[in-house]
């Protein structure tokens, strides 16, 4: 079973339409979704960031509401202490994404799918966009 990662960069691409990046990540999105052989992971903290940027869109209750139609089609997978100690440890420019890699190392996850692939740059998960994931 293939295990991916999705960073919070993809959902707000689909959430908030952003032009070529919301077509790119909302097929991205469906294909994996439908697929028996891919599992899709998100973290925690992804979800809080979802919620605060989408909420100063839509609001608080649409955005929860978004995000819990979506949720049926996704694990979110905690991040522990140990992935916290790693990240502050770690040689990752951005910590968040420090947090984000050791989470889904932890967790076995095959593919980190982002937008924002400098900031893996160390990552030894192979990492790519939804646009490369789909060979456009």
């Amino acid at each position: 079973m293939n295990k991916f990662f999705i960073d919070s960069d993809i959902f707000l691409d689909i959430f908030l339409e952003r032009n070529f990046f919301g077509k790119s990540s909302a097929l991205f999105y469906d294909l994996c979704a439908k697929s028996s052989d891919i599992e899709i992971y998100t973290s925690s903290i992804c979800i809080s960031n979802i919620h605060y940027i989408y909420s100063k869109h839509v609001g608080s209750e649409v955005a929860k509401s978004k995000l819990a139609y979506y949720l049926s089609s996704f694990g979110v997978i905690p991040t522990s202490e140990n992935a916290v100690v790693k990240a502050i440890e770690s040689s990752f420019n951005d910590f968040e994404d420090a947090l984000q890699y050791f989470t889904c190392k932890e967790n076995d996850i095959n593919l980190i799918i982002t937008r924002n692939k400098k900031d893996y740059a160390l990552s030894r998960i192979p990492v790519v966009s939804p646009v490369e994931f789909l060979g456009n």
